[in-house]
């Protein structure tokens, strides 16, 4: 087929937009499934059938960013905090650079800042605080990664597991999120110790965590996070976490809460 010069200059000019777009779109940190999997039909847990809230109860939380465990499970971690469990939070990388070339941002002191407030959010709720270091905006689920944390895991023990989801990601999520759980997950497969996983930020939870009069902690907590959330941006982020508590609430007959797909690993 012979394209005339007019013809030759669009189909240049309209596929170096697609290839700008496309590129664009893995660049940035933000993945959107456009078709999605489908959740399996699940019954819902009953809220006394996983065993967080035990004195001594080993858990392990594995976040990916600085604010992650705040942002998404800050009641449940106040009310694990407040139980006496043993937990010991794993954040994976620094949150110190994103998706931003390395000129324009000052990763050191990005990396002192988040993990000051990373320790100052969880001492509220007694938690010890593994950082791993990894590719801030870049963190890959791979054998090196799963092994890592493999390792970590097996150190600390934990009967039970809670991280993001890793298979039914709510529609719009975090690639760093996707990938910390994935690597979780594929994780936990290799340490005898873990009973359960509890995984949140996802489309199929089939358990929840009544938050409704912990709402001004979780604010707080949030709010430890000063570099990320302050002033009129802290206030939208606010809203934005509590119509999700209100929403995750409405599933399970709570005014808030924070919800999980859970599943045994038993035997």
């Amino acid at each position: 087929m012979n394209l005339s010069g007019k013809a030759k200059r669009r189909l240049i000019v309209y596929g170096g937009i697609i290839l700008i777009a496309t590129g664009s779109y893995y660049y940035q940190p933000m993945r959107i499934d456009f078709i999605r999997r489908v959740p399996p039909t699940q019954a819902h847990l009953k809220p006394d059938s996983v065993p967080f809230f035990t004195k001594g109860e080993k858990i392990a939380v594995v976040v990916a960013h600085p604010d992650d465990a705040e942002f998404y499970i800050g009641g449940t971690l106040t009310k694990l905090g407040q139980a006496r469990a043993d937990i010991t939070l794993i954040v994976m990388t620094d949150g110190d650079k994103g998706y931003y070339p390395s000129f324009l941002t000052d990763a050191a002191a990005n990396r002192k800042v988040r993990r000051a407030e990373q320790l100052k959010a969880s001492a509220t709720y007694h938690a010890k605080v593994i950082f791993m270091g990894g590719p801030d905006g870049r963190l890959r689920s791979n054998e090196e990664t799963v092994q890592n944390l493999t390792d970590e895991l097996k150190k600390i023990a934990p009967t039970c597991l809670i991280c993001f989801e890793d298979n039914y990601w709510v529609r719009v999520s975090h690639n760093d999120h996707r990938n910390a759980g994935e690597s979780a997950v594929g994780a936990a497969t290799q340490v005898p110790s873990i009973h359960w996983v509890a995984r949140f930020a996802t489309a199929a939870p089939n358990y929840a965590i009544d938050i409704s009069n912990l709402w001004d902690t979780k604010d707080r907590l949030l709010r430890a996070h000063a570099s990320q959330f302050s002033g009129e941006k802290g206030d939208r982020v606010a809203a934005i976490v509590y119509d999700s508590a209100e929403t995750q609430g409405k599933l399970f007959g709570f005014d808030l809460a924070e919800a999980f797909r859970c599943t045994s690993r038993r035997r």
